[in-house]
């Protein structure tokens, strides 16, 4: 199987961007030290996208699928011959949080 081709949504996008938004405080280090390992998983999905476990929530007939780095769970779908990257989760927050961003 080729490489798939990962999608970020809008949702994802801007998750990122708070994540380095907040973590630019603290200087590049840290920036690189928490963007860096959740960019390298993605890679890594697309080499290997059943990497991630099923998650329980779904939508319709797709499974949303997920792969824990550090604090966050990057949440994904696999779609023909893409993986689109769903949302970047927080761990640390209630976990209905996540149901109600995914809008289940």
């Amino acid at each position: 199987m080729d490489n798939l081709k990962p999608y970020w949504t809008d949702q994802a996008i801007r998750q990122m961007k708070e994540i380095y938004d907040f973590y630019k405080a603290f200087g590049k280090k840290t920036i690189q030290k928490r963007i860096s390992p959740i960019k390298e998983q993605v890679d890594r999905l697309t080499r290997f996208p059943y990497l991630g476990k099923v998650e329980s929530c779904y939508q319709g007939t797709e499974y949303f699928r997920s792969l824990i780095e550090g604090d966050y769970k990057i949440i994904y779908l696999i779609r023909e011959e893409r993986i689109y990257i769903v949302a970047i989760f927080d761990c640390r927050q209630n976990p209905s949080n996540l149901y109600t961003m995914l809008k289940l």
